[in-house]
């Protein structure tokens, strides 16, 4: 029996983190929804029409991780950073302020990944200004 697919990664917002110093390390804080409904697969294919939603539901592998993927609107490749399976939000620093980015999550299994979610973000990073300079 293969292991299922993991289904797209659903409800990723991106805001703001609540701490200064995050804010200052140029940080976007992510989160999303923790999957549990994983679609399985007939010969290496989607059942149904092909969509993740529509499937079939398979046996459900444990998930090993979630990939975040980020980049900036007007790059063509993405980051990626590997999280836990139980982890539902992570905050990435070390955005350049003032420049629009894109996010995404995925799901991962022992043998497969699942799709990517849909893009979210791609406001600029707002930081809050530093402290003023010393005279």
């Amino acid at each position: 029996t293969p292991v299922a697919i993991p289904a797209t990664v659903r409800n990723v917002t991106a805001a703001i983190p609540a701490s200064e110093a995050d804010r200052l390390a140029g940080g976007i804080f992510l989160s999303w929804a923790l999957l549990s409904d994983v679609c399985a697969v007939a010969s290496g294919n989607f059942l149904s029409d092909g969509s993740v939603d529509n499937c079939e539901r398979g046996e459900a592998g444990p998930l090993t991780s979630h990939r975040v993927w980020y980049k900036r609107t007007t790059e063509t490749d993405y980051r990626t950073v590997l999280v836990p399976g139980t982890v539902t939000q992570y905050l990435i620093t070390g955005l350049q302020k003032e420049v629009a980015y894109n996010f995404r999550v995925s799901a991962l299994n022992s043998e497969q990944e699942g799709q990517p979610s849909d893009i979210v973000g791609e406001a600029p990073v707002q930081t809050v200004p530093g402290a003023p300079p010393r005279p």
